[in-house]
C-alpha cells in the first residue's frame, strides 16, 4: 500500500511571497554594491577629495558652458558618494554671485536628485511601499496621502540629502510628484544658502 508523502499544499500567497521577498533584498543589495563601488572609485581616483567648493568654483569660472556641464555631472556623482549639497551651492554662489549662483545650484541639484531617483528606482523597485515597520509605515502613509506636500517639506529641510533620495525612490512615490516636489522644495534652500555663503565668504 503506497503512502502519500506529498506535503500539504502551500498557499499561493506563500509561494509568491518567498521569491518576491528574496528579489527585494537582492535588488536592495545591488544598490548597496553600486553605491559602495562608486564611492570606492571616487576615493581611489581622488575625485572625492577633489569635490571641494574651491575646485568646483574654479571649474565654473574657467570653463564657461563646459564648466557648467561638468558642474552638473559632478553634482550627480557627488550625491551618490554623499558629498553634501551645500558644497555645490557654495561653489555656485562664490563663482556666479548669490542670484545666478542660486539658480545654477538649483538646476544642478534638481537634475542630480532626478538622476538618483531614476537609477535607484530602476534597480531597487519600490520595496518601502510594502514596509511593515511601524515608524517607517507612518512615514510612507504621509507620502501616500500627501505626496507633493511631503516631498516639498522634506526637500526644504533636508535639501538634496542622498539618504532622502534613496528613501523616496524606493517608496511608492510617483515620479511626477518627486520631480515637482523636489523642484519646489529645493528653490528656497538654494537661494538662502547661496546668499548666506556669499555674505560670509564672497
Amino acid at each position: 500500500m503506497m503512502v502519500d508523502t506529498l506535503e500539504p499544499d502551500m498557499p499561493d500567497d506563500a509561494l509568491v511571497a518567498a521569491p518576491s521577498s528574496r528579489m527585494k533584498w537582492l535588488r536592495l543589495g545591488l544598490i548597496g554594491v553600486i553605491v559602495a563601488s562608486i564611492l570606492f572609485a571616487a576615493w581611489q581616483t581622488g575625485l572625492l577629495a577633489w569635490m571641494t567648493k574651491d575646485n568646483l568654483r574654479a571649474v565654473l569660472a574657467d570653463n564657461g558652458w563646459t564648466g557648467l556641464g561638468v558642474f552638473i555631472l559632478a553634482c550627480c556623482v557627488g550625491l551618490f558618494v554623499h558629498v553634501p549639497g551645500i558644497v555645490f551651492v557654495s561653489a555656485a554662489a562664490l563663482g556666479y554671485g548669490p542670484w545666478i549662483g542660486a539658480l545654477v545650484a538649483f538646476v544642478a541639484e534638481t537634475i542630480a536628485v532626478c538622476v538618483s531617483f531614476v537609477i535607484v528606482r530602476l534597480i531597487g523597485g519600490q520595496p518601502l511601499a510594502e514596509i511593515s515597520n511601524r515608524w517607517l509605515r507612518k512615514a510612507m502613509d504621509h507620502i501616500e496621502a500627501r505626496p507633493l506636500l511631503t516631498v516639498i517639506a522634506l526637500r526644504t529641510f533636508m535639501q538634496a540629502s542622498p539618504p532622502l533620495n534613496y528613501a523616496l525612490a524606493l517608496s511608492s512615490l510617483r515620479a511626477r510628484d518627486y520631480v515637482m516636489g523636489s523642484a519646489i522644495g529645493l528653490a528656497a534652500p538654494c537661494l538662502v544658502l547661496a546668499w548666506a555663503v556669499h555674505g560670509l565668504f564672497g
